[in-house]
């Protein structure tokens, strides 16, 4: 359905769907949706059932949880097979429906030289032996949940190498291994963790035989012959402005079997193949910074030396995240009082400061912070920020904090919150809040914690927006089908348009038309929500037509229910040229 008046449109379709389902024509443009719970995500505390036989032991504060758009998490955990004790640890991915194994491995961790032979079979020879823990080795997920890890294997060409699961084919591949030839001569003498880029193509760390850090790879697997592995960012390449790469990945990890692995700071990728890193410049290029490459052309965001938003100069900088079209980091900074740090969002020319040591938060201070790194997904498309606090040295009276984009805070969780089904996130050494909280594409947060109702407990944990939201990625192809995420409460509805034009009307009283106006298309009509934790996931075609090239799709949606009725923010993919 097409309109020629884009504002008298939705109104008439807004008092069709009143007719339907009552909304008062005075309404306000409020929300009266019951504010939203935490709920664990498909159950996921000690004990929890895996498909096909076998339960998890998880130890979320230490092996977080990585968040899909769609909302499906990636994690690390102990294992417990009935019939194979030996098979004990694994990665694994969980929704709603429920947790399914990626790869079971045999014996004790990654970096354990402790190997049992009883694990999966492995890709390209052997098995897996030992998944590896921690934070810088969480496994990353794509969109489609597919899903990344390291691994040390038994039995195989090579001790350890990074793998890919294909969620749509559930097959896993051996991209890159220990021994592997690298693409500038030589072979790899270690392979560290990645992150996908779109199309399938992943970025990882590794170290070349002879040089002492790591450096940043990507692999293509578009390249014939079954994909290929080339250098995206290695030191000595040419930084902008003059000067070059001098280190990129000084994370290094030494595991008690002897090896090593360079393991970060990871760079990210968005879905339109934007990439963010941290770099540490030499021969008059600045001793750090962060630089993003986009549309092949490398631009510095942000340097040692720039001044910030709060005053003083920026010192050193944490792994970058993307999120729309900004940027999230945690960085280190001079100011009247000294030495401080803090997380900062925006572009050049547009940087806020989001939260930073001292500052206020929930009655007290805080006095502690997490770094920032991918594969999590703390900043949104629309530019809020969820971080780990704490507002005592301690660290033990944590908190989970949405650092809105207009500058307002909001506590999602504290030490001491109760936790659905009984227990509480809090007290003595028993409760802890992860300190890695990410957020989906549709606005909800995933914090992984340990729960004080059993020693030992843990688990992962959702909390839905607490608004209508979109969420769709922000890329397509012509003629290929992406994903709208609509999220909204239990017992209301929702209608979604698009249009490849942007305005801003206002509309009383359901909030500011912000697509068209003209033409507007109806992409689905009201439609129920089955709950703000469950967001519905509309399949959107791209048409076949060469004049969308360059275009961007803006979406909206009118949610609404017996009381009330809003707008929601608009959200927009650009299509590939």
């Amino acid at each position: 359905m097409r309109a020629a008046g884009a504002a008298l449109l939705l109104l008439v379709f807004a008092a069709d769907v009143r007719a339907a389902s009552p909304v008062s024509a005075g309404a306000p443009c409020q929300q009266a949706w019951d504010p939203p719970s935490w709920e664990w995500v498909a159950s996921l505390r000690h004990g929890a059932p895996v498909e096909g036989g076998g339960t998890i032991v998880p130890t979320a504060v230490i092996d977080p949880a990585v968040v899909a758009r769609g909302g499906r998490i990636a994690f690390v955990a102990r294992f417990t097979d009935p019939n194979e004790p030996a098979r004990n640890h694994g990665v694994f991915t969980a929704d709603q429906s429920g947790v399914r194994a990626i790869a079971i491995g045999c014996g004790r961790g990654g970096g354990s030289g402790e190997h049992g032979t009883l694990g999966d079979p492995a890709p390209g020879g052997g098995r897996f032996a030992g998944l590896f823990s921690g934070t810088a080795m969480a496994p990353a997920i794509a969109a489609d949940g597919s899903v990344l890890f390291v691994a040390d294997l038994v039995g195989a060409p090579s001790p350890r190498a990074l793998f890919l699961h294909d969620a749509s084919t559930l097959r896993t591949t051996r991209l890159v291994a220990v021994g592997d030839p690298t693409p500038l001569g030589g072979t790899f003498a270690s392979v560290g963790p990645g992150v996908h880029g779109p199309r399938g193509s992943v970025w990882f760390v590794a170290q070349r035989q002879g040089t002492s850090g790591g450096e940043l790879f990507v692999f293509d697997p578009l390249v014939a012959g079954g994909g290929a592995v080339r250098p995206f960012a290695c030191v000595g390449d040419p930084l902008p402005g003059g000067g070059a790469i001098a280190l990129l990945a000084t994370e290094v990890a030494t595991f008690v079997d002897g090896s090593s692995m360079a393991i970060g700071p990871l760079p990210f990728v968005d879905a339109c193949g934007t990439v963010a890193f941290r770099v540490h410049g030499g021969g008059g290029a600045p001793h750090s910074g962060i630089v993003v490459r986009k549309d092949g052309q490398d631009a510095w965001w942000l340097r040692s030396g720039d001044a910030t938003p709060s005053g003083g100069v920026f010192t050193g900088f944490g792994g970058p995240v993307l999120g729309g079209e900004q940027l999230a980091v945690y960085a280190e900074h001079s100011s009247s009082r000294g030495a401080t740090a803090g997380w900062f969002v925006g572009r050049p020319g547009a940087w806020r400061r989001a939260i930073g040591f001292f500052d206020p938060v929930d009655g007290g201070q805080c006095l502690s912070l997490a770094m920032s790194r991918a594969p999590m997904t703390p900043l949104d498309d629309r530019g809020d920020l969820v971080v780990w606090c704490a507002v005592d040295l301690d660290a033990r009276q944590d908190r989970i904090v949405l650092c809105r984009r207009s500058g307002a805070q909001q506590v999602l969780a504290r030490r001491g919150d109760p936790v659905p089904g009984g227990g509480s996130f809090g007290g003595g050494s028993l409760g802890e809040l992860g300190g890695w909280p990410s957020l989906d594409g549709g606005g909800r947060c995933v914090v992984s914690a340990q729960v004080q109702f059993a020693p030992g407990t843990s688990g992962y944990f959702t909390l839905a927006a607490d608004e209508p939201r979109l969420a769709v990625p922000p890329c397509a192809s012509i003629a290929a089908e992406f994903d709208v995420q609509v999220s909204g409460p239990f017992g209301s509805h929702f209608a979604l348009a698009a249009s490849t034009l942007a305005t801003e009307v206002p509309l009383p009283p359901f909030g500011m038309l912000r697509i068209g106006p003209d033409p507007i298309v109806w992409l689905l009509p009201p439609t129920a929500f089955s709950g703000m934790a469950s967001p519905h996931i509309a399949h959107v075609p791209v048409p076949d037509d060469p004049t969308l090239r360059g275009a961007s799709l803006h979406f909206q949606a009118l949610v609404f229910d017996a009381t009330s009725a809003v707008l929601t923010a608009m959200v927009a993919t650009r299509i590939d040229p």
